[in-house]
């Protein structure tokens, strides 16, 4: 179920969505980081554009009215960002105690793919209402789901007839194809997949309502010519295997997609070293902020960062830099190549596409401090 009082937290504002909206952004970053050098702040810092997620989510509505947007907590649970979720009346998916005690009037329908869970179930919680989590081994993510999660089809009809002799109720199949998806046809196989297993519960007399297609939608900055293929892709499959006159219920658990590009990083050039390379020698910044705190995503899942390049960085010559961050670990690098301006310790450096798995992820390794958020809204409002 979606949020009910919830939506009365945040007021809605009459906002219009500008094309210069990305430069505003990177004008009030600017001016902030400005002000923390005239107030000798050396702290990093995120920058958190709340417009940025009501784009995201007046986007999601448009590109595909049928599927509601359950966003996942797991990836970014900022208290800003999920009253500003419910007062759109997006619904949460709660992978803990803890996520869904952060969500005021929240009901989450659980997920089983196989009969231990089912038998859990049948004892803690006999009245929910469950969704068969079934396996996509076709992906083109490069973190799939398959290996850890969901059911094989094979066993699909002995779980749905076990839940149904447990007096259990179960209502639809779900599926996560993985993350950060590249083939916007995905869907398509697993969304006819999913038919198949619809079908097999009808033979039982089980008659199933519930489709959730799960998250991988990409949400970085330029990444909405991929999501709007997604999207079609989505859409015409959905039509064909679960046409609206069905009274099918669509559902989608997008995490990055909600959030990423909303969060830029400010981090302040607190070392400086050159050093000898085979190709030559290169300079080493050293930042304050790491892999064991915003950055442990990039750790775990390979992903390569570089800092957003400055206009007044055009007129100057560019060397070979690397970027280290502040912990006492060798392996604490976060840019193995890029190209920089000779730049001077207290400088500050600014890196997009922060707000997935950043501030979730992040520890306090070596007794650093987690990174605090400012808030901005980049709209202007309509005349």
């Amino acid at each position: 179920m979606k949020p009910k009082t919830v939506k009365l937290l945040v007021g809605q504002k009459d906002h219009c969505w500008n094309s210069d909206m990305e430069s505003r952004v990177k004008e009030e970053i600017d001016r902030i980081c400005h002000l923390a050098n005239i107030e000798l702040r050396e702290e990093p810092f995120l920058v958190f554009d709340i417009a940025d997620v009501e784009k995201k989510v007046k986007e999601w509505k448009e590109a595909m009215p049928r599927v509601d947007m359950f966003y996942a907590v797991k990836c970014n649970s900022d208290p800003v960002l999920l009253r500003k979720l419910a007062a759109h009346n997006v619904g949460f998916d709660c992978a803990s105690k803890n996520e869904i005690d952060s969500i005021i009037n929240l009901g989450v329908p659980p997920i089983f793919d196989n009969k231990e869970e089912l038998v859990k179930i049948k004892l803690l919680h006999p009245s929910a209402r469950l969704l068969l989590r079934i396996q996509i081994m076709e992906s083109s993510a490069p973190l799939p789901m398959a290996c850890k999660f969901g059911c094989d089809l094979d066993i699909a009809s002995d779980l749905l007839y076990l839940a149904r002799s447990l007096g259990l109720t179960v209502v639809g199949i779900c599926f996560h194809i993985g993350s950060r998806i590249r083939d916007p046809k995905d869907f398509e196989g697993a969304i006819k997949l999913s038919r198949s297993v619809f079908d097999v519960a009808k033979n039982l007399d089980m008659k199933l309502t519930v489709l959730d297609i799960g998250g991988g939608f990409p949400g970085y900055k330029g990444s909405s010519s991929l999501f709007n293929e997604m999207a079609a892709s989505i859409n015409k499959a959905i039509d064909e295997y679960f046409p609206a006159d069905g009274h099918y219920t669509i559902i989608a658990e997008p995490g990055r997609y909600v959030v990423k590009s909303a969060f830029t990083l400010c981090v302040n050039i607190i070392g400086k070293k050159e050093r000898k390379t085979n190709e030559g020698s290169e300079i080493m910044y050293i930042i304050n902020e790491g892999i064991y705190g915003l950055f442990v995503f990039n750790l775990l899942h390979g992903v390569k960062r570089k800092p957003v390049f400055k206009k007044e960085w055009a007129s100057k010559e560019l060397l070979p830099s690397s970027i280290w961050g502040q912990s006492c670990d060798v392996v604490d690098k976060i840019v193995d190549e890029c190209m920089l301006p000779d730049l001077n310790i207290g400088d500050w450096l600014t890196i997009d596409d922060m707000g997935a798995y950043s501030i979730a992820c992040a520890t306090t390794f070596n007794g650093f401090e987690k990174t605090k958020v400012n808030y901005i809204m980049s709209q202007r409002k309509c005349k």
